[in-house]
């Protein structure tokens, strides 16, 4: 799960997503969401294939870079649980 502030035609929304985390050719985590709210609102099924798409592709490109530190990983009922913390 990923939650952050995302500029959007000029508002800031609080928006987050929730997807898996796979291993990807080059060895980098790739992130596909499958679930995603703009507050709390759930986004519809459009809105969260144009996340998962530009998620995809930022992490194919290194340009979504998580700061922080991770603290555990963990497999944890067949989903890869990744613990830490943000750094701002």
């Amino acid at each position: 799960k990923a939650s952050g502030l995302v500029t959007l035609q000029g508002q800031r929304l609080y928006v987050t997503a929730e997807g898996p985390v796979t291993p990807g050719k080059d060895g980098r985590l790739g992130f596909r969401p499958t679930q995603v709210w703009v507050g709390k609102v759930r986004a519809p099924a459009r809105v969260t294939r144009d996340i998962a798409r530009r998620a995809a592709r930022a992490f194919q490109r290194g340009e979504l870079k998580l700061p922080g530190q991770v603290a555990a990983v963990r497999l944890e009922n067949g989903q890869l649980v990744i613990e830490g913390t943000t750094g701002r």
